[in-house]
């Protein structure tokens, strides 16, 4: 299932679609189903994060043999900025919760 995921990723032309059935589908379990969908108007500023491949003339899926993933934020320019500078204080806030988990856990069993 994942060299499927991989080949759908690494698709070229910008476009994602893959249709997938783990199991027997009924009408009923299709119906029950909800399609998302995110689309980029042209003109909306976004930034893209991923590896870019001058040959290629933009970001690119795979490389060297590779999946890579890109990023799409809506917005560019300050909101990126105050964006970047909320992720490291949450990432310590994180590591210092699970730092002191640890502490307890290992306290407690010895």
């Amino acid at each position: 299932m994942l060299s499927t995921m991989d080949e759908a990723m690494s698709d070229d032309d910008g476009s994602v679609k893959k249709d997938m059935r783990m199991g027997e589908a009924t009408a009923a379990h299709l119906a029950a189903c909800t399609l998302k969908e995110k689309v980029i108007v042209p003109g909306e500023t976004v930034t893209a994060i991923g590896l870019w491949d001058a040959a290629r003339g933009g970001l690119v899926p795979k490389h060297r043999g590779k999946s890579v993933i890109v990023r799409l934020f809506p917005g560019g320019g300050a909101a990126m900025v105050a964006h970047a500078e909320k992720r490291p204080w949450g990432i310590l806030a994180f590591a210092l919760v699970w730092a002191g988990f640890a502490h307890a856990v290992i306290s407690t069993s010895s």
